[in-house]
C-alpha cells in the first residue's frame, strides 16, 4: 500500500515537473539572448559571439579564418510547449565547419549534452557550441523549415 502511494506521490511531481520544465527553459532562453548578434553572409563573427545563424545559411570570422554553415535540422523531438511530455525532448542540427586551406568537417550538434550527445564541438582552436535551436515546437503552430535558426557561442581556444 505504502509502495503504491509513493509511486502515485513521485507520478503527480514529474506531471508538475514536465508541466514547468518547457516554460522554464525558455525563460532561460530569454535570459541568455544579450549581445546575441543577428547574421547573415555580411556580417563576420568575432571569438567570443554568440550568433544566431539561420538554417541553409553561413557566417564567416572576421579575419575570414573560419566559415560555418548551418546544414540543416536533421530531428526536432523536443516537447511542444503547451505539451505534457515524458522527457524534453532533443533538436539536432548538422554544420560544414571550414578553416582557410583545411579540410572542412561536418559536425552534429545537440540541445543536449550527455553520453550520446554533444552540443559542442571543438575545430582546431574555434570552440562552438550550440545554445539552443528556435523556434521551440508548439502544439498551435507548425515550425516551418526555413525558420529554424541556431544560437551558437563562439569561442577562441588559445594554443599555448
Amino acid at each position: 500500500m505504502w509502495k503504491n502511494f509513493r509511486i502515485k506521490k513521485i507520478q503527480g511531481k514529474m506531471k508538475i515537473i514536465c508541466k514547468i520544465l518547457p516554460f522554464f527553459m525558455l525563460f532561460l532562453a530569454e535570459q541568455s539572448c544579450t549581445d546575441m548578434v543577428e547574421t547573415n553572409q555580411s556580417s563576420p563573427f568575432t571569438y567570443s559571439d554568440t550568433i544566431q545563424l539561420p538554417v541553409n545559411n553561413f557566417i564567416q570570422s572576421y579575419d575570414y579564418k573560419y566559415t560555418i554553415h548551418f546544414d540543416s535540422v536533421f530531428t526536432d523531438s523536443r516537447c511542444p510547449m503547451e505539451a505534457n511530455c515524458v522527457w524534453a525532448g532533443v533538436a539536432g542540427v548538422r554544420f560544414t565547419l571550414s578553416e582557410k586551406n583545411m579540410k572542412k568537417m561536418i559536425v552534429q550538434l545537440y540541445t543536449t549534452n550527455n553520453d550520446q550527445w554533444s552540443d559542442s564541438v571543438i575545430y582546431n582552436n574555434l570552440k562552438i557550441k550550440l545554445l539552443r535551436v528556435t523556434p521551440y515546437p508548439s502544439l498551435s503552430e507548425t515550425i516551418v523549415y526555413s525558420d529554424y535558426k541556431a544560437i551558437l557561442k563562439i569561442s577562441s581556444i588559445s594554443s599555448n
